[in-house]
């Protein structure tokens, strides 16, 4: 078989959603043939004798990549990237899924119309999970145009990965910075749009879950917000600072996000260290600090000598 369109995956421990994601894409109809290239990063539950049972159903319809260890997510899907032969890539990741049948014709349908194009994208329904409240789906795309450039990508996150569609011949692997990263979308939509703009279709296709599989440890949330830092400073010096208000912006919310962490776990000293840098890097693009980092500034001087007054009394019991 030679694919017009590879369906890459990737997985890891998603042996409660895997099958709807597969089932998915294999409902889909096309007048192209396409192939299904899956990349599992070492899960330890279910999810590989779950890809094993549809390779051996379905052949060389399906490929599967078994890495030997954990890898990561970035070196995984780099990986999976490579082993893509179609001239068009579709990503879905393991424990998202596609709702319409015809999503995958209508997307390649205007990318061979219009050769300006470096990929296109979707609206995707967000449906919440396992997630306390009354939060209902809604769609992931609010403000809507036919052409997203970088200066879009860069400033507002709104594409789901499931809704992705590229040309493959635009990215062979990824610089050694994004192995460094716990992202991958941004990265990939940042050098994609920088090869031509991004074609949107305005239906949704795809699912987005949000569940309550996250980071939930504080020490764990403070390495993700600082990895973040990292990625964006990282991909706004490969931009050669062309986006550099919407990364710099990134980056300050990044530090008040990690600001607002610590007065939620009473380090204060951290809080003030994180918002102090979240201003910081707000003036160095000549934007002043807002009611945001007024009302946490309050919150840290409020809450210190409270937390010194609890210590002073716990020593004394």
């Amino acid at each position: 078989m030679n694919p017009f369109v590879s369906v890459m995956m990737i997985c890891y421990n998603h042996d409660k959603f895997i099958e709807k994601a597969i089932d998915s894409i294999l409902s889909q109809v096309t007048n192209f043939d396409f192939e299904i290239v899956i990349g599992d990063d070492f899960s330890r539950d279910n999810t590989r004798k779950i890809l094993s049972v549809y390779n051996e159903k379905y052949g060389e319809k399906i490929k599967i990549i078994f890495q030997k260890n954990n890898v990561g997510v970035s070196k995984n899907f780099e990986c999976t990237m490579q082993q893509c032969r179609g001239k068009y890539v579709a990503i879905l990741e393991g424990d998202d899924y596609w709702i319409d049948n015809n999503k995958l014709q209508k997307q390649v349908d205007l990318l061979e119309r219009d050769s300006t194009l470096s990929m296109c994208f979707h609206n995707a329904k967000v449906v919440y999970e396992g997630i306390g409240g009354t939060r209902s789906s809604h769609p992931m795309v609010i403000n809507k145009k036919f052409e997203y450039t970088l200066t879009d990508i860069t400033r507002d996150w709104f594409v789901a990965t499931a809704s992705i569609v590229y040309r493959r011949h635009l990215i062979e692997n990824f610089p050694s910075w994004v192995h460094e990263s716990v992202v991958v979308d941004l990265p990939l939509l940042a050098m994609l749009t920088t090869k031509g703009k991004a074609g949107y279709i305005d239906e949704e296709m795809s699912v987005y879950r949000v569940n309550t599989g996250g980071v939930t440890r504080t020490d764990k949330q403070e390495s993700f917000l600082l990895n973040l830092v990292r990625m964006h400073s990282y991909l706004n010096e490969y931009l050669d600072y062309n986006e550099n208000v919407n990364l710099t912006i990134k980056i300050s919310n990044n530090y008040m996000s990690l600001s607002d962490l610590m007065i939620n776990n009473y380090k204060c000293i951290k809080a003030l260290f994180y918002l102090l840098k979240s201003i910081e890097r707000r003036l160095s693009i000549k934007i002043l600090p807002g009611k945001k980092e007024l009302a946490n500034s309050v919150k840290i001087t409020l809450i210190c000598p409270f937390m010194k007054l609890k210590n002073i009394f716990n020593n004394l019991i």
